[in-house]
């Protein structure tokens, strides 16, 4: 009977595959290779993005996505929010050529509406390297209806993560109703990566359904969704939800190096 990692030892089957010797090997913290969402003052961060850039340095990132909230075009008007979303990419292409040892990649976090659009077009989204798409409003939507608000945002061909999935806020909100088998099946069969959102206060997804989105073969982001220098040293949070989820290094995105990282992230649509 091989040896059972702590996380595991919930009584759901551990045993069983401890004497078949089928246990995964966990990903560990130091199979992390970098961050896929952080905030900075383009949005609602403290940091500035050098400043952020070289906090992820100082804790041995190999690289640091950018993952701003989208401004409003509602407020702004969609000429002033492309003018804009240009500058800060001007900005991270200058900090990325700046430090060598680092990757600095421009992504963001856009709102999936409550009636199922994102909160940025296509023409917009198409500028950044990648798309972290989140619920943030109109958390009380019925079961099918916040299923189908998921999946038209995850069909966006550049929509690559689910950000913070179920929505939930430990010890204030629970998670929203989503038929997650579907959830599941569709990410699986489109390369699309459901986060592990490593805030303490959402830890989301929940590692039961980790194991169970595993079970189906998606695979996952860890992110630290940094808004102070501080948040950048919460990834091990989200390991720990990965492991006990039974997750190895082959089911998170991130302990990627920077070139595969971004083979994979062409890759799905």
């Amino acid at each position: 009977m091989d040896w059972i990692p702590p996380e595991l030892r919930e009584d759901a089957g551990e045993i069983e595959a401890a004497r078949k010797h089928s246990l995964p090997k966990l990903v560990g913290e130091k199979d992390i290779e970098g961050d896929l969402h952080s905030h900075t003052t383009w949005s609602d961060g403290e940091l500035s993005v050098e400043e952020l850039v070289k906090e992820a340095r100082f804790l041995g990132r190999k690289y640091i996505g950018i993952t701003d909230h989208q401004p409003s075009i509602r407020t702004r008007g969609i000429e002033k929010v492309r003018k804009l979303l240009e500058e800060r990419k001007e900005e991270i292409h200058v900090i990325d050529r700046k430090y060598k040892d680092i990757k600095v990649f421009n992504g963001v976090e856009v709102d999936i509406y409550a009636g199922k659009n994102l909160a940025l077009p296509d023409e917009l989204l198409s500028t950044f390297d990648y798309a972290i798409a989140s619920v943030h409003t109109s958390f009380r939507q019925s079961k099918s209806e916040m299923t189908e608000r998921l999946l038209t945002a995850l069909r966006d061909p550049y929509v690559k993560i689910l950000g913070h999935p179920t929505g939930r806020l430990l010890g204030e909100r629970e998670g929203y109703e989503a038929d997650w088998r579907e959830i599941f099946k569709f990410c699986a069969s489109n390369k699309k990566f459901l986060e592990i959102n490593a805030f303490p206060s959402r830890l989301d997804l929940p590692d039961s359904m980790v194991r169970e989105a595993r079970g189906f073969g998606v695979q996952f982001t860890i992110g630290s969704d940094a808004h102070r220098r501080e948040h950048l040293a919460l990834l091990p949070f989200g390991v720990s939800v990965a492991r006990r989820g039974w997750c190895g290094k082959q089911d998170i995105l991130n302990t990627l190096p920077v070139g595969k990282l971004l083979k994979r992230l062409k890759s799905s649509s």
